[in-house]
């Protein structure tokens, strides 16, 4: 199993462990602190809920705020607050765990905490992809760097790294090719490969904790690459990638927002207990997250929270089957957490939520594409077999 699946899960089961922990049960408490939140009396998400229900609005709550939201202002934050994954769900009949309201809280605020710290820090890092000047850099090398991503998703799947360090490793490779003063002619493409077998290694060093993973690491991604390099080389080439980075290694990626998401938008409460659905949740979101890497164009114009909404959109929405539609998802998904992680401002959640909905509708067709062409490869090939095949009936029948 990956390693961002291991990571997550134990993230997942720490979470489930301490809503299962027993606790003394003090005078002020009873029954009601352990709730659904849909009859729990001191819980500010049931209150919510309880108005929609009364004011008959739960029916259509799902798909009434989808088309924009522009008169609904504060109430149109608060109506689609109501309506958590949780109930969008329970709707497909799938389980939910009642879970405590005082936990619940506790889990909520330190996922939120862990969002605002990345959050934070992404906004002080230097996006290559989204400068003009960089963006023009890397397109100039697309064709190449589309094998190099190849590569070191392929070095991921060989020796089981975390999708967290081929992410880093693009980035480094993107900063280096966008941002440093070397100019690499167009009869050295193999300079490209150095460079991001280097990125690699240091992704590798950084970002895996497990001293098995980085053993013999430098001969181990000589095996996989296109071309060999001496180690002498290639500690060279680290040497100045560090340099080019400024040694700033530390870099957020989309799929470090995900476990902390799928807390805040309740989605625990339907997948804990459940190591299947998690674990195909979270292999879903680091296939996306790994099939983001490959375009360019939804790098440079989303960052990494933004992409990571988008993942957890559209795998929620292939978990409820495609019945709700993705912008009725997508809005439910960002209110919640723009809810923990900020103040109820309608403008900023408009904005906010037409961005995920654009980088979905990309990464959706960049997925179609893609799928087109494996589908359209894979009939090529079994045509040229049929030929085959039938060229050598002929031949044996000839004969």
């Amino acid at each position: 199993m990956p390693d961002p699946v291991r990571a997550a899960l134990r993230f997942m089961h720490a979470q489930s462990t301490s809503m299962t922990t027993p606790r003394s049960m003090d005078d002020d408490d009873d029954v009601s602190t352990i709730c659904s939140h849909d009859d729990c009396d001191d819980c500010e998400s049931a209150r919510r809920h309880r108005r929609i229900i009364d004011v008959g609005e739960d029916a259509d709550a799902s798909g009434g705020g989808g088309g924009g939201g522009g008169d609904g202002g504060e109430d149109d934050l608060e109506r689609w607050s109501a309506l958590t994954v949780r109930h969008i769900l329970a709707a497909r009949g799938c389980p939910v765990t009642k879970t405590r309201c005082t936990t619940r809280m506790r889990e909520i605020q330190t996922a939120a905490d862990a969002c605002a710290t990345m959050i934070e820090r992404e906004c002080d890092e230097v996006a290559p992809a989204r400068t003009i000047e960089g963006r023009e850099k890397i397109e100039r090398v697309m064709d190449a760097r589309m094998v190099l991503v190849e590569n070191l998703v392929r070095t991921q799947l060989t020796n089981d790294f975390s999708c967290v360090t081929t992410a880093l490793a693009v980035m480094y490779l993107d900063y280096f090719i966008a941002m440093s003063g070397y100019v690499i002619a167009s009869n050295s493409c193999w300079l490209y490969q150095l460079v991001s077998c280097a990125c690699m290694l240091i992704a590798v060093k950084f970002e895996e904790s497990e001293e098995t993973a980085r053993r013999d690491i430098s001969a181990r991604l000589q095996s996989t690459s296109d071309i060999s390099f001496d180690h002498v080389a290639v500690a060279k080439m680290e040497g100045i990638v560090l340099r080019e980075l400024d040694w700033a290694v530390s870099r957020v990626t989309p799929f470090q927002y995900v476990p902390y998401f799928l807390c805040l938008v309740d989605g625990q409460s339907f997948i804990r207990g459940d190591k299947d659905r998690t674990t195909k949740i979270l292999r879903r979101a680091e296939i996306l997250s790994l099939m983001v890497l490959y375009n360019v164009n939804i790098l440079a114009r989303c960052e990494s929270s933004v992409i990571a909404k988008a993942i957890l959109c559209i795998v929620l929405a292939e978990q409820c089957g495609h019945v709700y539609e993705e912008s009725c998802i997508a809005r439910t998904i960002v209110t919640h957490i723009l809810h923990h992680l900020y103040e109820h401002d309608a403008e900023h959640f408009e904005m906010v939520n037409a961005r995920v909905l654009e980088c979905m509708r990309m990464m959706t067709d960049f997925t179609n594409t893609v799928n087109a062409v494996v589908h359209r490869t894979r009939d090529c090939n079994r045509s040229a077999q049929m030929t085959g095949d039938q060229r050598q009936l002929r031949a044996v029948a000839a004969e």
